[in-house]
């Protein structure tokens, strides 16, 4: 019988760390301000400019991202269950 080894731990944290990245996409505009981190040159006019342009894209990206991050838990739930299920069989004999 082959084994299936999932992993449990790093399927949790990519969901966290999905989650994590997908706060930072539905903030608004860049966070903090802009000239303090980028300056007032051609970089900050970049930065500044990128931001406004971001728009639908961010919102593309949160979709997408929060699809995975629903497949990563479903696929974490239902191997999880899998095991105790199997673990319950087992302890029944």
């Amino acid at each position: 019988m082959a084994e299936i080894v999932v992993p449990g731990a790093a399927l949790e944290d990519a969901s966290t760390a999905l989650s994590e990245m997908l706060t930072f996409v539905d903030s608004d505009r860049i966070p903090g301000d802009i000239e303090a981190a980028f300056g007032s040159d051609v970089v900050g006019d970049a930065a500044r400019d990128f931001d406004r342009r971001w728009g639908d894209g961010r919102f593309q990206l949160k979709r997408q991202g929060e699809d995975i991050r629903e497949s990563i838990e479903q696929i974490r739930t239902a191997f999880q269950q899998i095991d105790e299920d199997a673990v319950a069989s087992l302890e029944a004999r």
